[in-house]
Parts: C-alpha cells; sequence; structure tokens
C-alpha cells in the first residue's frame, strides 16, 4: 500500500514527538460525524483531512500546534463562524465546511471545489488562503510546531542556566 501525504506527515509529527501513540482512542476526541447529518457541508471536506482525522483518532496532540482539529471542533467552529458572518455581512458560511476556531474570533476552512485552506478572523477583517491543499497546510503546521517546540526548549534552557548563575552568586 502506497503512504499517502497525510500518512508521511502524521508520521513525520510522530517522529518529532509532536504527537503520543493513544491507547484510548476516546481520549483524542476525533469521534466520527453523525448519520443523523450533524455535521454540515461534510462534502466540502477534502479526502485528506478525513483521513487525517481517522489517523490521529489514534493519537494525543498535536502539541505546539496553534490549530485544534477534531470531529468535535467542528461544531464550535461552525457556530464561531455563525456568530462572525452575523457581525461581518461579507463574510458569509455557505459553501464552506469550518473544522477549527480560535477563541471565538478566527475560523479555518475549505470551500466547496477548492481544495484550499481559509482563514477568517476578526483581526484581519478577511479572508485568507493559507494554504493551497490540506496537505500544505499540515506541513506548514509540522515546521510551525517544531520550532515552536526548540524555541520553548531553548527558552527553558536560558532560564534554568540564569537561575543557576543567580543561586551560585555569578
Amino acid at each position: 500500500m502506497t503512504e499517502t501525504s497525510v500518512s508521511r506527515l502524521i508520521s513525520e509529527f510522530l517522529e518529532a514527538g509532536l504527537i503520543e501513540e493513544n491507547e484510548d482512542s476516546l481520549v483524542r476526541g476525533g469521534g466520527r460525524p453523525s448519520a443523523s447529518g450533524k455535521y454540515e457541508n461534510i462534502e466540502l471536506c477534502p479526502s485528506s483531512y478525513i483521513e487525517y482525522l481517522e489517523r490521529m483518532e489514534h493519537f494525543r496532540g498535536p502539541y505546539f500546534v496553534p490549530v485544534a482539529m477534531s470531529w468535535a471542533v467542528q461544531e464550535d467552529a461552525s457556530e464561531t463562524a455563525e456568530d462572525l458572518s452575523r457581525e461581518y455581512p461579507d463574510f458569509t458560511t455557505s459553501s464552506k465546511f469550518f473544522f477549527s476556531e480560535h477563541q471565538g474570533y478566527i475560523v479555518w476552512y475549505f470551500k466547496k471545489n477548492d481544495p484550499g485552506v481559509y482563514r477568517f478572523g476578526e483581526d484581519t477583517e478577511r479572508e485568507e488562503l493559507l494554504a493551497s491543499s490540506f496537505e500544505e497546510f499540515l506541513n506548514k503546521m509540522l515546521n510551525y510546531a517544531v520550532c515552536e517546540r526548540r524555541r520553548s526548549r531553548d527558552a527553558k534552557k536560558r532560564m534554568h542556566e540564569r537561575n543557576k548563575r543567580r543561586s551560585s552568586g555569578g
């Protein structure tokens, strides 16, 4: 079986220590869309996004990635998008699948017949194309997470060295 680009990226997240294998897939909270059609516009999702969610049910994390993505998060994202569309009339929710949100003022989404990943937020008040595909978006998140983890480790190391110097009187 050929490894897909999503599988390869998940493997890279695992190798980088950004996700952990999870014995209890319920902890991840990935879930599945309900048969009742709870997740509207699911047909707008690229297959790579569905594959990502199905694969990530077996892992905890990813850590240091600023965008939470799961079936459970999707419901909050749709509600946030509805709120934003009332505040910003130029922003519409039709023909879009909202897969993540941040604190009620930013949403990430897919558009019908478009493989790109988009973002809209109160901070910019405009739609932004973040990546030309979900795979490219995941790759950017991987690179961001690796850099962020490195930055965090370096900061902890500097703090430890500073505290060591202070305690030794130097």
